[in-house]
């Protein structure tokens, strides 16, 4: 240790000590021997920044690199065609030579870089308004494609981050998570048609009214000849009477759907089942009253005819005093069997013909109108039966959905892969990270971002084994855990927080406990970094807000420093001075090991003051001869 350093402090390895004294310090110098400061979590180059996704990307990484960044995210802002002017910045908008560029400046910088799909992407499982659509989920996925394509091209590798925002979804459908008090009594249940795509609710809650039914003898339900249930009718009240569909009735729901349709019926689609039940039973009910009105007009019909022609015939023989006579019965008779609703004077300037073609057109328009009401209501009864048997919760339609998209895109970066190996330009494999965001979207959950990448991971396994791209199940399941890896942005996952019922510490024992499992079961490849005060997604600087980043990171300190885990720091207005704030806090930073009241920073002025010094010595110090106030009267 140098002589000239106080031999009474301890030093950490390339530190300054910690009772360093600059001349010009406005403290007098005082040795205070204290303690070494704690070694940093990570170390610096583990820790990266993005460049702004509405801004030139060539320009942010130059501008990264020039703040000492040795990892770099390059993120997008549009979808489609791309228009820097209107901060929609897309993947194409960068040609062969800026890409390039790009990969030079990273090489030559030894910068590692990763990748951001467009923030405006739609859900990759095609959600949109009220309904899943394909085509939606294809315009995704072709999106998708090109941030693959800019990543094989510029990074060599790394991941594609992607946010999961894949259909809005009540907050209290996750234990211990509450929008609002009585949100359980008031938030329909979503369950969506697999046909169609589109969204069914099931109304407040879970408790239903319908109608108490026949049970057999073994404690069944009882059915109909359309294996419909029967209703139990009550002769005291005369009528049917109403209940709350319980266990029981549940139950006996369940073994019903099962013979009816063969296949199991889940409790928590039962509720929903049980409504389209009644509502098939009324289809079904009217449709056949009403084919069996249509059956009397026809036969009315028939009737009509047959009269007009016996009237044709008998008339033949008529002279004109019996016609005037039998005429008056005639029209009598048509009038109040058909039903024409004529008085005698009505139909006394009538002849018969004009009553016999009036009552005709009358049974003709209501046997269209019979006609149309039976065929809609058979129409309406076809649909039910076939949402009976396609309806599922919205949670397991989403999750196929979105699964199924990540598989493809997954498969996509695979391919890619193997063609950067192939040219040998490969650095790291390529991999699809989606990252959990908000709270009232599904995917935001630790939950439900594991669950995802399951069903992700099974999708893609088995694609690969029915294209002949896998030559095993083992090998399979490794390339889906290399090409399918999560991204955890532990300030999104913190604003659960507004939404817990229970203490802040419960909370963020809860969630670091979250976090580190799904790091330690190898779900997650990449990590992001910011803070806040756990009700909006500020992205404040680390440290600046509540969220307990440095025990997260010190929970998972093993895993990132012994793979290839990246951590990201995503600033807002402040930009650099976020990544700085992560290397203080967590880093260790030589900023770190100097005396807290000296240098606690290294920017902003004067050895990270704002103000100067008392006074200045040497050549720095101006002449006080050449300096006058009006007066003349020079400085002392």
């Amino acid at each position: 240790m140098p002589s000239y350093l106080p031999q009474d402090v301890k030093y950490l390895p390339g530190a300054l000590p910690a009772s360093y004294y600059a001349a010009l310090d406005r403290e007098f110098y005082v040795p205070q021997p204290r303690e070494a400061t704690e070694p940093g979590i990570l170390p610096m180059e583990k820790i990266g920044l993005p460049t702004h996704p509405m801004r030139d990307q060539v320009e942010g990484l130059r501008t990264r690199i020039f703040q000492g960044a040795k990892r770099v995210e390059l993120g997008f802002s549009g979808i489609g065609k791309g228009a820097l002017l209107a901060q929609s910045i897309t993947p194409e908008m960068y040609g062969k030579t800026a890409r390039e560029a790009m990969r030079d400046l990273a090489r030559l910088n030894k910068i590692e870089l990763t990748t951001h799909a467009s923030i405006a992407l739609p859900p990759l499982s095609g959600f949109q308004q009220r309904a899943f659509s394909d085509e939606v989920q294809a315009r995704t996925l072709r999106e998708l494609q090109r941030t693959i394509d800019f990543a094989a091209d510029v990074a060599r590798g790394g991941p594609i981050v992607v946010h999961l925002n894949e259909y809005p979804r009540p907050i209290g459908e996750r234990d211990r998570f509450r929008s609002y008090e009585k949100e359980d009594e008031e938030k329909p249940r979503a369950f969506v048609n697999r046909k169609t795509g589109e969204f069914h609710y099931l109304p407040v809650g879970k408790e239903l009214e319908w109608p108490e039914m026949e049970v057999d003898e073994h404690g069944r339900f009882k059915t109909d000849e359309h294996g419909n249930l029967i209703p139990k009718y009550d002769p005291e009240t005369g009528g049917f009477k109403l209940k709350k569909l319980d266990e029981e009735d549940v139950k006996r729901l369940q073994a019903w759907y099962k013979e009816k349709f063969g296949e199991e019926l889940p409790a928590e689609k039962a509720y929903l089942v049980a409504q389209l039940e009644g509502q098939l039973r009324r289809e079904e009910a009217v449709a056949r009253h009403v084919s069996a009105d249509y059956d009397i007009l026809q036969k009315r019909m028939e009737d009509l005819k047959a009269l007009e022609r016996l009237y044709q015939d008998a008339s033949r023989e008529w002279d004109d005093v019996s016609r005037l006579m039998h005429d008056a019965s005639w029209k009598r008779l048509i009038a109040q069997k058909f039903g024409l609703g004529l008085g005698e004077d009505d139909f006394r300037e009538m002849s018969v013909e004009e009553l016999f073609k009036r009552a005709e057109q009358r049974l003709s328009y209501e046997q269209k109108y019979m006609r149309d009401l039976a065929t809609n209501h058979l129409a309406q009864e076809s649909q039910i039966k076939d949402l009976l048997q396609n309806i599922v919760p919205a949670e397991e339609y989403a999750v196929e959905k979105t699964a199924e998209g990540l598989a493809r895109a997954a498969e996509y970066a695979m391919e890619k892969t193997r063609e950067l190996a192939k040219r040998g330009e490969l650095e790291k494999p390529l991999y699809i990270a989606p990252e959990n965001i908000f709270p009232e979207t599904y995917g935001s959950h630790p939950d439900e971002l594991k669950r995802i990448i399951d069903k992700a991971r099974d999708v893609f396994v088995k694609r690969l084994l029915e294209t002949g791209k896998a030559k095993s199940v083992d090998e399979a399941k490794r390339l889906a855990q290399q090409h399918i890896r999560g991204t955890f942005d532990i300030g999104h996952a913190y604003l659960w927080k507004k939404y817990w019922k229970g203490s802040e510490k419960e909370f963020n024992e809860w969630l670091l406990e979250k976090a580190k499992k799904l790091i330690e079961d190898g779900y997650i490849g990449h990590v992001h970094i910011t803070d806040n005060m756990g009700y909006e997604d500020e992205h404040l600087s680390p440290g600046e807000g509540i969220i307990p980043i440095k025990e997260f990171l010190k929970s998972i300190q093993k895993e990132i420093n012994t793979s290839d885990i990246d951590v990201i720091v995503e600033p807002a207005h402040q930009d650099f001075d976020a990544l700085k704030a992560a290397w203080r806090e967590y880093a260790g930073m030589i900023v770190n090991n100097l005396n807290a009241e000296r240098w606690v920073n290294v920017e902003g002025g004067y050895f990270g003051r704002t103000s100067s010094p008392y006074f200045l010595v040497g050549e720095l110090a101006p002449n006080p001869l050449d300096y006058r106030v009006w007066s003349q009267t020079p400085y002392e």
